[in-house]
């Protein structure tokens, strides 16, 4: 329960930040003072209660409130419009994404037109190909250009909310790179679980030959999944078994259970609950310390620890104040989707796994155990699914089958991977052999997926769910589960009133949409896009240059929750891209250069080199953005006499209704 109240506190701060700050303040005197009078009030024990019971969220969700406020979020103070931003630092991590390169920097010195200062903190920064020279832990400085912070499309990637997750202070392009230091002498001591990963990443390339196997070992063991390519990765979103790719709780289950049969063959169970939260926290730290594992880590820990001192361990408790714990020292979690998971799949694990274990039990301990993994998997995607809809839009068919095979991957590897590893340093022949067998075990069981994922039906995509959805299924499930277990109608009522709201919102949300018609240009750096939605069709309009994943990821998530098909195409010419169409009683027309006129046309979106001419920086602008001076906008006005003239939302992007049925 104050989890539950801290969290409430997080995100309500989060989503409407409350005006004063000292309110939080006083409703936390107010709180503490009401439990400690609550003994003196109230004689019935029920109602005392249930009253401290209440008064014990609300303490908890005042902590939650000035806890957020005092969050602290990395902000890059200086101007990033400056004409030369040079900055110079430490590479602590470094990635192919394909086309370019991603690394982490911990930058030291920000030079700014040319004045120099020190500034400690970490950024993001993408290079061309041509810096895949540039290795982990070498010390460089470069030119550097700041990504924009606000989101460009409508429902695309929050960067704000991405920095302020990961303390991340910006993200931008790096170009002109200068190499100060190819290892560095001195690294600070925050960063040496990153340096203990990049050690054993460089012994594994030694000893394993590069393959699909090997980057499922390195993958799976220290959280490096540069070396997958993006089939790979589709393959096991697609088949629900994209999480054994990211190190979480099954890889720390399968560390704890190695540590347990290790000291029970040397008859030293004495030392399990000091070595297990040692070697599984240093195994967090080192694959990158995410919310997952963290998590694993700390529960662990105290569930031996509770039951080696033959205590009452409570799995919800536990899970409840590990989650506590997490968001006291970090808020921004609850935001985090590794965290949603995390905890959502061990809940449902705790609410479901033994009821569905005991519907079908065998003397046959295969049998018993196949069962187990599909109880498991069953129980899992319950809780899960709601949230794989939300944020994803899509289904994997046949998740209670990839886990047959996603499961023992994951142990070859960790339990594997880390005897190699282990042995290798004995014998280092010895130890390259086994991880190359290791590598081809994995690879045979890949095969096992990518059959599963040529299987009919194998995935369901473009399913639309809203917040609003995710609350209504998972109170079906929860309203289902306790009808089930305490027999009470009212429960049953529960579920039938959280269907019926569901549905209730699926519906007017449809008819909504239906009857809007507008105009949206995306916020496009490699041509232009423009949608015309009519109910829920829409006709596009695009420049011929540009690229299918471009407009994907400029637009799908848009047209997927207006819940529209496209009813026709139009390619245009970047060189003289003069077109003009109508929506109702609006004509738009897109034009090359700011001295064309259209006759009639009620808005112009004027292009700039095959790119729509739509950010406030630029001179000639038709379509407004918020931040034009009102001195620009009757400027502009005033040339065009018969135009009529809309204003940009907060976004980069342009979006128009228009009136009519």
């Amino acid at each position: 329960m104050p989890c539950l109240g801290f969290m409430g506190a997080i995100f309500l701060h989060h989503n409407w930040p409350a005006a004063p700050s000292f309110l939080p303040w006083i409703f936390l005197l107010i709180t503490t003072v009401a439990i400690l009078k609550a003994d003196w009030i109230f004689k019935k024990p029920s109602i005392k209660l249930s009253l401290q019971a209440f008064l014990m969220v609300l303490l908890f969700a005042n902590l939650g409130f000035i806890r957020s406020q005092f969050e602290n979020k990395v902000d890059f103070p200086f101007d990033t419009k400056a004409s030369k931003i040079q900055i110079s630092g430490l590479i602590i991590h470094v990635a192919n994404t394909g086309d370019q390169v991603k690394s982490i920097m911990a930058m030291d010195t920000v030079s700014v037109d040319g004045k120099k200062y020190l500034y400690k903190e970490n950024a993001i920064i993408y290079f061309s190909d041509t810096a895949a020279s540039i290795q982990p832990f070498s010390r460089v400085s470069m030119d550097y250009q700041a990504f924009r912070s606000k989101p460009a499309n409508p429902y695309s990637f929050d960067l704000e909310a991405y920095k302020t997750e990961r303390a991340i202070a910006s993200i931008g392009y790096g170009s002109n790179i200068k190499i100060l230091e190819q290892t560095a002498n001195h690294i600070p001591g925050k960063y040496h679980p990153s340096w203990w990963r990049h050690l054993l990443t460089t012994r594994l390339d030694g000893l394993i030959v590069e393959s699909r196997g090997s980057g499922l070992i390195k993958a799976m063991l220290l959280g490096q999944r540069e070396e997958l390519d993006k089939e790979t990765i589709q393959v096991f979103s697609n088949t629900g078994a994209i999480h054994v790719l990211a190190v979480s709780g099954l890889h720390m289950g399968i560390i704890a259970t190695l540590i347990y049969w290790l000291l029970s063959f040397f008859r030293i169970k004495k030392w399990l609950v000091p070595v297990t939260a040692i070697v599984t926290l240093l195994f967090a730290l080192i694959t990158g310390a995410s919310p997952s594992v963290i998590r694993a880590s700390i529960l662990i820990s105290l569930f031996l620890f509770g039951k080696r001192q033959k205590l009452y361990t409570n799995g919800y408790n536990l899970l409840a104040f590990v989650a506590l714990v997490m968001l006291l020292i970090k808020p921004t979690d609850l935001y985090s989707i590794s965290f949603q998971f995390s905890f959502t799949a061990i809940l449902a694990l705790l609410m479901f796994s033994q009821d569905f274990a005991k519907v079908f039990r065998t003397k046959n301990r295969v049998i018993n155990w196949a069962w187990g993994i599909l109880a498991s998997s069953v129980a899992v995607q319950l809780l899960m699914t709601p949230l794989i809809l939300y944020y994803f839009s899509r289904f994997p068919t046949y998740f209670f089958a990839s886990g047959f095979i996603a499961i023992p991957m994951a142990f070859v590897a960790v339990a594997g991977g880390i005897l190699g590893l282990l042995i290798s340093f004995v014998s280092e022949d010895l130890g390259s052999f086994m991880l190359n067998g290791l590598a081809a075990v994995l690879d045979a069981l890949y095969t096992g997926l990518e059959i599963m994922d040529r299987w009919p039906a194998a995935v369901i995509d473009d399913i639309y769910l809203s917040f609003s959805g995710v609350v209504g299924l998972l109170a079906v499930v929860f309203c289902l589960y306790a009808y089930i277990k305490q027999g009470s109608r009212w429960y049953l009522y529960g579920a039938c009133l959280s269907l019926i709201f569901m549905i209730y919102d699926e519906f007017s949300h449809f008819a909504q949409v239906n009857k809007k018609n507008e105009i949206i240009a995306y916020d496009l750096r490699n041509g232009f896009l423009i949608d015309v939605f009519q109910g829920n069709t829409y006709h596009s309009i695009q420049s011929n240059s540009l690229k299918e994943e471009a407009i994907r990821f400029a637009a799908y998530k848009y047209r997927l929750v207006r819940k529209s098909h496209q009813m026709s195409k139009e390619k245009v010419d970047t060189e003289s891209p003069t077109i003009c169409r109508n929506l109702k009683d609006i004509r738009f027309c897109v034009v090359s250069t700011s001295n064309e006129t259209i006759e009639n046309a009620d808005i112009y979106f004027m292009t700039r080199k095959g790119i729509l001419d739509i950010h406030p920086e630029q001179k000639t602008m038709i379509v407004f953005l918020n931040g034009v001076s009102t001195a620009k906008k009757k400027a502009i006005r005033g040339k065009y006499i018969n135009a009529r003239f809309y204003d940009m939302d907060e976004e980069s992007f342009f979006r128009v209704e228009v009136e009519g049925d």
